[in-house]
């Protein structure tokens, strides 16, 4: 994972924030959490000696911020820190959105090799959810390929900011174009695999959608859509599933936070992918 504190900050409003949690944020995968600065000595935090001392770094400009924040929320006057919130809420929801059509389409076997040698199409509109899933997943890795890695480290800072903006009060935003892209998408899939073959993905899609408080909005949507069509989630493991993404959603909105994650967690990189090299033809699952 790239150094994301040797970059220059991608939103200058947030940069002294970023850069004086930078060590903190690194440590944490990038997640914030308000209970790592409540009793700061506590044995019970997360983390060694590094994570104590990026703690204590951090905490005076953590107050400082929380206050400015807090009074923004209430005043809900626009501003830099403001317009920039809400910027990173839609990076991070379209980039959760993203990865999850990937893996999707690389659990229907439709794998990076076999995309790029038997579907000819070189858009990056994968955004076009009425096309065949196999066109989409190829525009998929034409996008993911085209970006590369250039975007990783402005991805992580705005997850930190929209997990700190979410802690202190700021409005959640709900991106209702990434989500109903995703419905969409979800259709496409179950067209693909056939309906026999849904429980797995859908329960694959679950486990791919990343939890914490900047993704409760799309983890609701999700779980509406899957609610709505239950005849095509197959399986007890997938209701359970089901039922623990609409729970760890409320517990994200209610907690302004997730679960703790290593520096090398489950956001991922946009150089990899999930696609494999696993080649073959471009055919519905059997």
């Amino acid at each position: 994972m790239s150094k994301t504190e040797d970059d220059s900050c991608a939103f200058q409003s947030w940069a002294p924030l970023l850069t004086i949690c930078a060590e903190y944020a690194r440590l944490s995968g990038w997640r914030f959490q308000v209970d790592d600065f409540l009793d700061i000595d506590s044995n019970l935090h997360r983390g060694g000696p590094a994570m104590h001392a990026a703690r204590v770094k951090a905490m005076p400009t953590i107050l400082d911020w929380g206050e400015r924040v807090q009074a923004i929320a209430v005043s809900g006057q626009r501003s830099g820190l403001l317009d920039e919130f809400l910027l990173c809420q839609r990076l991070t929801t379209s980039e959760a959105v993203v990865n999850s059509m990937a893996a999707m389409a690389c659990a229907l076997g439709l794998d990076e090799s076999t995309l790029l040698s038997q579907v000819d199409d070189e858009s990056c509109a994968y955004q076009d959810v009425s096309q065949p899933l196999p066109v989409i997943a190829r525009r998929l890795v034409n996008y993911r390929r085209a970006l590369g890695n250039a975007n990783e480290a402005r991805l992580l800072q705005a997850s930190f900011v929209v997990e700190f903006g979410l802690a202190y009060g700021l409005t959640e935003l709900s991106d209702v174009t990434s989500e109903d892209m995703l419905v969409e998408y979800l259709e496409r899939a179950r067209e693909w695999g056939g309906s026999d073959k849904a429980g797995p993905y859908a329960e694959l899609l679950l486990r791919q959608l990343p939890d914490g408080a900047a993704h409760a909005s799309l983890h609701r949507r999700v779980g509406e859509w899957l609610e709505a069509n239950r005849g095509w989630v197959i399986g007890g493991a997938v209701v359970g599933a089901l039922g623990l993404l609409v729970a760890g959603a409320a517990l994200a909105l209610s907690s302004g936070g997730g679960k703790p994650h290593s520096s090398s967690g489950s956001r991922g990189s946009r150089g990899g992918g999930p696609w494999g090299d696993r080649g073959g033809a471009v055919q519905r699952p059997q």
